[in-house]
């Protein structure tokens, strides 16, 4: 048991799915709609990574690089919630 959780891989992924639930429970309680749905997607993003981070067995290359892009996913959400948020207005254009 202490090696699942002592060092290395199973315990960054655990602390990363707590970072996560927390946010998501953030966007959750957020009152403002438009950032709640912005912060929502953007975990919506990582969501599928972090599962499979969770459940199978990956190569370190593959591990670390889709560790460092639930991080940036978690930031990018914890960003939305923490700033002033604008939302990006797509412009229609005509050909």
């Amino acid at each position: 048991m202490w090696r699942l959780f002592g060092f290395g891989f199973r315990w960054k992924v655990y602390r990363l799915r707590k970072k996560y639930d927390r946010i998501r429970e953030k966007a959750d309680r957020c009152e403002n709609p438009e950032k709640r749905n912005a912060a929502l997607a953007a975990l919506d993003n990582i969501e599928n990574t972090l599962i499979m981070l969770e459940e199978q067995n990956v190569s370190r290359l593959d591990r670390g690089r889709f560790i460092t892009s639930v991080r940036m996913g978690i930031e990018k959400a914890k960003s939305i919630l923490e700033e002033d948020y604008i939302p990006q207005q797509h412009s229609q254009r005509r050909r």
